[in-house]
């Protein structure tokens, strides 16, 4: 009987795609801390924490093809951010064939959310079982990566070395103490501030994990950071320094000798959020440019959700202490709203929320027409900002739409009021 050839197995695509997110932890660790395990030296784990996003790295669709339970695992020293790459899988496909003992491949291109070499599959297709490259050397194209393998004992060394002899660059410019007595160090640094340059290249990985829609800056004179460290007193009568979180400010020229600083990118890690890093750092950041007589006002570069609170809330409990709901009535007119966001430096669109949420905390409920004059302020605002849409509408439906947002913006603006009297 002739021999009949056995039909060709079928790959299953999805047994051997992982999710970036999944696959990827960061850690911080104490170098001066080391355990031995199977004759290997590790560094102790103070901290870890997954990234929320990993779609500049690996693609929209998150995925990594060719292994099964794959980890990726970064390590940071705390200040001098000297990094390692631990790379493990359960399984990995025949196809993929680096070792990570090895030297990487050539540089690959994502396509359409899988990772395949340059000149490969057309959008949209599934990859074919070459198709394929690795996570690893793909990293090591956005983070500074010093160290890769499952030996930990020469990024120890390295770490150890490092982390004594950091010093953060630029300047002090503020320091504040928590109530856990922690001491607490903000430093100011430009491109051209020694140092800063090869530090920011480790720095801004943070941002691309962590921060949704992030992208890296170029190195131009008229950006200036503000990197916020713990400080703890060693023995010796040194320092040691832990990275808390840091933000990125863009100063715009304004006519005639004058700035106008754009807060670009801001970020507390993970194991120091919700500790009040970022009140501190902001409260320090406007009331340096609310004095700077250089500084005409200061605007936001598409903030989130977490910072616009953030950003509400400092700006409104400070005005509050100023006095100002004692000036402010409804309606109030466009020459009103000039004065008062020069007098604060606030933009346009910040310095009308504001007073919105100052007029919406004097509201007795029971007054009917100081309610009706603050349902009109706010309206105003909302039609003017979106009247290219709203007069496309006929009278009935943006009249429906107007009130829509209208309770939208109202509810936004009760619930941080909430959070201040909390």
């Amino acid at each position: 009987m002739a021999n009949i050839p056995l039909p060709t197995p079928q790959l299953d695509y999805d047994e051997w795609v992982v999710d970036s997110n999944d696959a990827l932890h960061l850690h911080l660790v104490n170098p001066k801390v080391v355990s031995t395990s199977q004759n290997r030296t590790e560094p102790e784990i103070m901290t870890s924490f997954d990234p929320e996003f990993t779609e500049p790295v690996f693609g929209d669709k998150r995925k990594i093809f060719g292994y099964k339970g794959l980890h990726l695992d970064l390590y940071y020293s705390p200040s001098a951010l000297v990094s390692h790459l631990k790379m493990q899988w359960d399984a990995q496909h025949p196809s993929v064939t680096y070792n990570q003992h090895e030297e990487p491949p050539a540089k690959r291109v994502k396509v359409t959310g899988y990772l395949t070499p340059a000149g490969g599959l057309a959008a949209g297709t599934i990859p074919s079982i070459a198709d394929h490259t690795d996570p690893a050397h793909v990293l090591t194209q956005y983070v500074v990566i010093d160290f890769q393998g499952e030996d930990l004992g020469p990024f120890t060394m390295k770490a150890q070395q490092a982390e004594a002899t950091f010093q953060p660059p630029g300047t002090v410019v503020h320091q504040y103490r928590l109530e856990d007595g922690k001491e607490y160090v903000v430093y100011r640094a430009t491109f051209e501030s020694p140092g800063f340059s090869a530090y920011h290249r480790r720095l801004r990985s943070f941002f691309l994990f962590l921060v949704d829609g992030a992208s890296y800056i170029d190195e131009d004179p008229h950006w200036e950071a503000y990197m916020t460290f713990q400080t703890t007193p060693q023995d010796d009568q040194s320092v040691k320094y832990s990275i808390v979180g840091f933000t990125t400010v863009y100063n715009f020229f304004c006519y005639p000798d004058r700035v106008r600083p754009r807060i670009s990118q801001f970020l507390i890690l993970p194991p120091f959020a919700g500790q009040g890093h970022g009140t501190h750092l902001y409260e320090f950041l406007y009331q340096r440019w609310l004095q700077d007589p250089r500084v005409v006002d200061i605007v936001v570069e598409d903030p989130n959700d977490a910072f616009s609170d953030l950003r509400d809330r400092c700006d409104l409990k400070f005005l509050l202490s100023q006095g100002v709901s004692d000036h402010v009535v409804a309606p109030f007119d466009a020459a009103f709203l000039k004065t008062f966001r020069l007098r604060w430096k606030l933009s346009s669109r910040q310095a009308a929320r504001c007073l919105e949420m100052i007029l919406l905390k004097k509201l007795d409920g029971t007054d009917s027409v100081q309610s009706r004059k603050y349902r009109l302020q706010v309206k105003k605002r909302i039609y003017l900002q979106n009247q290219d849409e709203l007069i496309a509408m006929d009278a009935g439906e943006r009249t429906s739409k107007l009130e829509e947002v209208f309770q939208l913006v109202h509810e936004d603006h009760q619930r941080m009021i909430d959070t201040l009297e909390v």
